[in-house]
């Protein structure tokens, strides 16, 4: 199947979010480009509230086997970086003892950048200049999911855990740790 999707503002804005996707049931490839570019004072920055309502960017290109996806993310603010990494979706196979094929989906990601444009002054210090994600997440052919790892860090906060989700979507066990202070010990 194959998706081209065009739209462009008409009022003299500055406007566009195109998105070209396809996959082919064959060969398992899985091709993803999409763009959001809208000038100051946008629709997307109006609906979320971004502070001044500044220019802003998205993109998320990838093109491989939904074996071993990788999507690159970029969130950008008056021509900024603010956030930035990748996505991995990655198949593992692997034999039971009866030699029947199990199939699991493994997915990480990684994002970090500078996140205080996107939040009102009062929420900025909370972020400081780098803010990182990072993800570790296979999903079983049995439907459970387990986080292996998962953490979060600002400059205030540092967060880090794991779970395991039951195939209904109900999480059997979490394990988070983390604390929210400022490095100096101020409030």
């Amino acid at each position: 199947g194959e998706a081209q999707l065009d739209l462009e503002r008409i009022d003299g804005q500055r406007g566009a979010f195109n998105l070209a996707a396809s996959y082919s049931n064959e060969t398992r490839v899985l091709a993803v480009d999409l763009s959001l570019d809208e000038g100051p004072g946008g629709i997307v920055a109006k609906l979320v509230n971004l502070p001044g309502e500044p220019a802003l960017s998205l993109s998320v290109q990838g093109e491989d086997t939904l074996d071993d996806f990788t999507a690159d993310v970029m969130l950008a603010t008056d021509g900024e970086s603010r956030l930035a990494g990748q996505v991995r979706v990655m198949a593992e196979t692997t034999e039971t003892a009866e030699g029947e094929t199990i199939s699991d989906t493994r997915v990480e990601a990684d994002l970090s950048g500078d996140l205080r444009p996107l939040f009102t002054e009062e929420y900025q210090d909370f972020f400081g200049g780098e803010s990182v994600l990072h993800l570790e997440a296979t999903r079983f052919s049995n439907g459970t999911t387990q986080v292996g790892d998962l953490f979060v860090r600002t400059d205030a906060l540092n967060l880090r855990g794991d779970a395991t989700i039951n195939d209904k979507g109900w999480p059997e066990r979490a394990h988070l740790e983390g604390r929210i202070a400022n490095a100096d010990g101020s409030p």
